[in-house]
């Protein structure tokens, strides 16, 4: 997701942390959350631009190019034939088990992939190939190598590097939320509290 995935307010994009420091309420959050989660929003949805950006400029053109050159036909799903999809950014930002969980059975009944791919603006499209349609090769290959092509240059690289730590980040920005939901006033905090306020 992207800052135009979400509406104005006063002319600006007001992600849901941004929307919460606008009215006000994050400063209900211990200030350190609060600040996290405002900083982690901001650069998160700036690097989704950049994502999208390159996989739309380099990756994409690099892996339908790949389709032409690796399949018979036009790309399009067989009609009564399973096929396994996934976005072209999720496939990228898979690791090597995880690939190999994707690649497990498309070899078997003639289950094919489905790639989507963004293209400008919201729009998508997507491009399947079964293992009768490629010319050569095992499916699985294909789709590894796929994945390997996309991850070709130091750019997509670095990107889908900073892309997992977002990840991880936000994943522990949340599991710290939900324990505040669960515990709105943890014991420390009371405790602290309460030694304050004597002397306040």
């Amino acid at each position: 997701m992207q800052w135009d995935n979400f509406r104005t307010k006063a002319d600006q994009y007001t992600p849901p942390i941004k929307e919460l420091e606008l009215d006000g309420t994050v400063n209900a959050l211990p200030a350190a959350l609060a600040k996290s989660l405002v900083e982690v929003e901001k650069t998160t949805l700036f690097n989704n631009w950049k994502w999208k950006k390159m996989i739309e400029d380099t990756v994409a053109p690099e892996i339908q190019t790949a389709f032409r050159d690796r399949i018979t036909g036009d790309g399009k799903s067989l009609q009564g034939q399973p096929h396994r999809e996934i976005r072209l950014s999720s496939l990228m930002l898979l690791d090597a088990e995880q690939v190999a969980e994707l690649c497990k059975g498309l070899e078997t009944g003639g289950t094919g992939v489905g790639i989507e791919f963004t293209l400008v603006g919201n729009r998508t499209d997507r491009l399947h190939a079964y293992p009768e349609s490629l010319k050569k090769g095992s499916l699985s290959d294909f789709v590894t190598e796929l994945r390997e092509l996309s991850l070709s240059s130091d750019e997509a690289k670095g990107l889908a590097g900073i892309h997992t730590t977002k990840l991880a980040e936000i994943d522990a920005l949340m599991a710290s939320v939900g324990k505040r939901i669960k515990d709105p006033h943890p014991f420390w905090s009371s405790v602290r509290q309460a030694v304050r306020d004597p002397f306040s």
